[in-house]
Formats: structure tokens, C-alpha cells, sequence
């Protein structure tokens, strides 16, 4: 009686003879599965007491961790306040003009200096100072500190940075441009 009811359902949804038989077969799985399903009582993994416990641990754990606490058995580290310390930077006056010229702050001859010497610029690595020794040798002396910009990588941020430091003649009393 289920067959014909069956039957009579799948003749009312037009599908194939192949397609009965397979949601049939699809019907049958669902159906087993389900009972099995209900016959086994999945147990839960872990009980609440083993949660508690390792929420404790974790908590205990996190906080002898903390940046604030040091190391169990050791001493607490001693964190400075500052990224950096007295004497690690310039002290440079206000006055762009007095900075230019004055005496405490390094100048390097950019037509003189070799790729060593101009990587103490600020901004400049080894690949700008190798750069700036190539064009030197292509192209000559440079006449006007403004040619720096003809240097890839070089732009105005970067030459505004630089302008302090650097002088285009061996005499110290002449301004960079």
C-alpha cells in the first residue's frame, strides 16, 4: 500500500522511472540515518568541571603573562619611557637660517663625500648614496643642491630633509642651497 501511495506521488511530480528509484533510495537513506541518529546519544566531550579548570589555568596563565607582571621567578623588567634617550637626537634651533649655518650640525660635501659617507644623511641608505655617487660620475659636480631632485627617488620631502646637512663646497662658510 506505501509502494502504490509512493507510487502515485511520483507520477503526480512527472519525474522518470530512474529518477523514482533514485529519491526512493534517497528516501530510504534519510529514513535510516535518522533512526540511527536517535539510537546513538552523541556524549558531550568535556564536562563543566573540566571548563572551569582550564578557564582558571588560562586566567592564572594570562595574567603572570601580562607585560605589567614579570616572568614567574624573575624580577620585573624595567621598560623605558621613551623610544629614545638624551643624546640620540639633534638639538636644532628654530631658525632655519641659523640652522644652515650652524656649527654643531654636520654638513657633508655631496661633491666630495663617497657612499659611506653620505648614508649619515637622513633618509639616504646605500642605494640613494650609490645613486647619487653614479650621477656624480655621469653628469659631473653638481653646481645647485636642487639637482638632487634629478636623482629617482629623490623628491622635495626628501631634499627639504637633506638640505641641512649638506654643502656642495669644500669651504664651510658658504650656505647650501
Amino acid at each position: 500500500m506505501l509502494r502504490r501511495r509512493l507510487f502515485f506521488l511520483f507520477e503526480k511530480l512527472k519525474i522518470t522511472p530512474a529518477e523514482r528509484r533514485t529519491m526512493a533510495v534517497l528516501l530510504a537513506a534519510l529514513l535510516l540515518l535518522s533512526a540511527a541518529r536517535l539510537m546513538v546519544n552523541p556524549a558531550s566531550p568535556y564536562d563543566e568541571d573540566f571548563y572551569r579548570e582550564t578557564d582558571a589555568r588560562f586566567d592564572s596563565l594570562s595574567r603572570a603573562f601580562s607585560p605589567a607582571s614579570p616572568l614567574p621567578g624573575t624580577e620585573p623588567a624595567a621598560f623605558p619611557s621613551a623610544d629614545t634617550v638624551e643624546g640620540d637626537t639633534l638639538r636644532h634651533p628654530a631658525d632655519s637660517t641659523s640652522l644652515l649655518t650652524s656649527p654643531e650640525v654636520p654638513r657633508i660635501n655631496i661633491n666630495s663625500a663617497d657612499a659611506l659617507a653620505l648614508q649619515a644623511l637622513p633618509g639616504i641608505g646605500p642605494v640613494y648614496a650609490a645613486r647619487i655617487v653614479a650621477w656624480r660620475e655621469q653628469f659631473g659636480l653638481f653646481q645647485d643642491v636642487d639637482e638632487l631632485l634629478h636623482i629617482r627617488g629623490i623628491g622635495e620631502i626628501r631634499l627639504e630633509k637633506i638640505k641641512p646637512f649638506i654643502k656642495l663646497t669644500v669651504d664651510s662658510t658658504q650656505q647650501a642651497h
